[in-house]
């Protein structure tokens, strides 16, 4: 092949400034835009940014003495070059202001690389002449996986998704978005709001249940109404697709479930309340992301191209376990979701907003008489508990008692249908306590209900 016997695209000049940047400025590490150690083409380029890398998931100062003592550590440091060759970097760089640029340079030759190490392959799939299907299937994996790569961001608006949902029913003319900056992020939720004092900055927020508890409908609920106040949200879905929420969020509001939405099943009225619900939800500063196979150096490179266009006032994920580790090894997932923890708490904080994350509970609350969440639950990790400034259980009682077992053991009390606890486990700035909620299934809405907490987290009612 022609290009077999050309450079493959690299710069030096640019890699070498990226790592000039880090050993200047060791926070720069936050700006890099999805940048990793597989990017660098040069080997000591690139065992210094493995190296930053590390340093900054140990919350460790970046510079060149740590850094230095770090490849040291790994025998590594005479390979490249010693401190003679961390002292050239420094000194041909009279600032790191340009580092973000230099990290785009690295990034962008890295995915030029990926086309011609993904040319090869194909080409291999195709002499290798195997079973048709197969192939196509491996070679569709392959240009998925440098599409992903490839793209930064993609930003999706809930404006572009409701424009492709009106499209499909009339192609109505939307009007302009809005967008006002709040001090504290209001859930939209009375009791909630008068429990945690809204959601706060540099906070990571979990909300935890077992599965079809409605945790993913709670967290699309606080989003839509978090907008509707002025904020303007980032939507990491790694569960449901970007139509999927946009479905949550016009069956919340028009009273249409998501099944006949999806089916396009609603008659001439509804559909005159569904193009008024597109038009006023379209005023809402709402962004998606429903790529899968995300790390959270991903999501915090796509948050921050939604900053560059504006003020980002709330990051919500659905849901942790899905996000991807580094190390690749499945028996090492305990430790990963250690780290993904601890990097989810350190992206709240270095992007300074409120992060609302989603997160499984493990099996045992199914095996116990008393099916209310405990911290313990958690799955995978104690540090989401640990590294967690909010954690809010979803019980739904409903689910374990039956309307007859429930008359036997509570004879005075109605059956709870349609009833959310939410549990506040863990406040590490306020009470903790209970709070009810009205749960809408069809709809995926929730909704106040005459119950509530007091300051000090003592359940109520009104």
């Amino acid at each position: 092949m022609v290009y077999a016997e050309r450079v493959l695209p690299n710069s030096i000049e640019a890699e070498e400034g990226v790592i000039g940047s880090l050993l200047l400025d060791g926070e720069m590490t936050g700006k890099m835009h999805d940048l990793e150690a597989r990017d660098f083409f040069h080997e000591p380029c690139r065992r210094c940014y493995e190296v930053c890398e590390e340093l900054q998931k140990r919350n460790d100062v970046i510079d060149q003495l740590t850094v230095a003592n770090e490849l040291a550590r790994r025998g590594q440091l005479a390979d490249i070059g010693g401190n003679g060759y961390l002292n050239s970097l420094i000194a041909a760089l009279p600032t790191s202001l340009h580092a973000e640029g230099y990290a785009d340079i690295v990034r962008r030759l890295s995915v030029f690389r990926g086309f011609i190490e993904a040319a090869s392959e194909l080409a291999a799939l195709g002499y290798g002449q195997g079973e048709v299907e197969e192939s196509l299937r491996r070679g569709e994996a392959l240009l998925g996986k440098l599409r992903d790569r490839a793209a930064v961001g993609g930003l999706t608006t809930l404006r572009m998704l409701l424009d492709k949902f009106l499209e499909e029913m009339a192609g109505a003319v939307l009007p302009e978005p809005m967008g006002q900056r709040k001090a504290a992020v209001p859930t939209g939720l009375g009791d909630m709001d008068q429990l945690l004092g809204g959601l706060h900055a540099g906070e990571l927020v979990i909300v935890a249940a077992r599965p079809t508890v409605g945790k993913s409908a709670l967290v699309v609920n606080i989003a839509r109404n978090a907008a509707a106040q002025g904020a303007r949200v980032g939507i990491v879905s790694l569960e449901m697709s970007n139509d999927q929420v946009r479905d949550r969020m016009l069956a919340s509001e028009t009273g249409i479930d998501t099944h006949r939405l999806r089916l396009h099943l609603y008659s001439d009225d509804e559909t005159r309340r569904l193009v008024q619900t597109a038009g006023k939800l379209s005023d809402l500063e709402v962004y998606m992301d429903e790529r899968v196979m995300q790390t959270v150096k991903g999501i915090a490179s796509w948050a921050r191209q939604i900053r560059e266009r504006g003020q980002l006032d709330l990051l919500v994920v659905d849901y942790l376990q899905l996000i991807q580790g580094t190390s690749g090894r499945a028996q090492d997932r305990v430790q990963e979701v250690t780290q993904i923890s601890r990097e989810l708490k350190m992206l709240a904080r270095s992007l300074g907003i409120p992060l609302l994350v989603c997160s499984q509970l493990n099996r045992q609350v199914e095996g116990r008489a008393n099916h209310r969440p405990m911290l313990s639950d958690l799955r995978d990790s104690g540090s989401i508990e640990q590294d967690a400034d909010v954690v809010m259980f979803i019980h739904r009682e409903e689910l374990y008692t039956t309307p007859e077992q429930w008359e036997v053991t509570h004879p005075e009390t109605p059956y709870p249908s349609g009833v959310a606890e939410i549990i506040v486990a863990k406040h590490r700035n306020g009470p903790v306590g209970s709070l009810w909620l009205r749960f809408n299934g069809r709809l995926a809405r929730f909704e106040d209900l005459p119950m509530g907490v007091d300051g000090d987290g003592v359940v109520t009612g009104r």
